[in-house]
């Protein structure tokens, strides 16, 4: 189809209407309203009354002018985005963030409980130096570290015990000299080394690799400071402090809770 004669194009910038015949293509002109420099563009084909085409600016690369499309109708080079399909993608969206949170919740709460602070080495040859602490029993028994896992009170003894560690079943058993057996809370024994040592003795005991049970009584002179703030029905607790003058400077530190196994009279 041949151009029309008379065509009619829209200002890029503020969309106001001129008119040109088609030998001013290419020419310069002044859009009326906003009063910038434009080029008319190329004649349109047909004769489509409500055909408008858009010029550019006089000082922009000049680009093929593009004919307006008729009102109502698509454009055929822009994908049209349909109101279900974009709520279907901003729906998949938001369960990909709320999975995202509750994975970052789940990993802060599978994060392990940092363990205490090591007691600092408590062994002593001082009376006046021993210290009651806060925190589990820890310390070294016969050179090898202990970490209290279980407590138990049996009649006058209280039990101290290590598992899951070598050697097997570690313990210090302490016979607490008992006038019937009474404890009460508020309840210390205090040791120095002049004081004579319990009879019977404290013992250290474990399980040898072959699964015999092995056992050391400590004879010799030792500190030792224990007070019992609870005692129930049901469990004994305190805190201890121990050290043995034996040649590997055997020491216990910190705070029991014992399950009776035999009821406290």
């Amino acid at each position: 189809m041949d151009p029309v004669s008379q065509f009619k194009f829209a200002c890029p910038v503020c969309g106001q209407h001129l008119e040109a015949g088609v030998e001013e293509e290419g020419r310069t002109t002044e859009c009326p309203s906003c009063f910038k420099k434009l080029t008319v563009p190329q004649a349109p084909t047909g004769t489509g009354t409500k055909l408008i085409i858009t010029a550019s600016l006089a000082d922009a690369r000049r680009v093929p002018a593009t004919p307006a499309v008729e009102p109502g109708a698509q454009p055929a080079n822009r994908p049209r985005v349909r109101g279900p399909a974009l709520y279907i993608v901003l729906a998949l969206l938001s369960v990909l963030v709320a999975a995202g949170a509750i994975v970052l919740v789940k990993r802060g709460q599978s994060k392990p409980a940092p363990e205490p602070p090591p007691t600092p080495r408590l062994w002593t040859e001082r009376t006046e130096a021993l210290r009651l602490v806060e925190g589990p029993v820890r310390g070294s028994l016969s050179g090898w570290d202990f970490s209290l896992t279980t407590a138990v009170w049996q009649d006058t003894r209280l039990i101290l015990r290590q598992d899951g560690r070598q050697p097997e079943a570690l313990r210090l058993q302490i016979s607490f000299p008992l006038q019937g057996g009474e404890l009460v809370p508020g309840k210390a024994f205090r040791l120095g080394p002049d004081d004579p040592p319990f009879e019977p003795p404290i013992r250290i005991l474990w399980k040898a690799a072959d699964g015999t049970e092995k056992s050391e009584a400590v004879c010799s002179k030792y500190l030792l400071w224990v007070e019992f703030d609870k005692v129930s029905k049901s469990a004994v607790g305190g805190r201890i402090h121990l050290c043995l003058m034996d040649s590997q400077r055997s020491w216990l530190a910190g705070r029991f809770s014992a399950t009776i196994r035999t009821r406290v009279k």
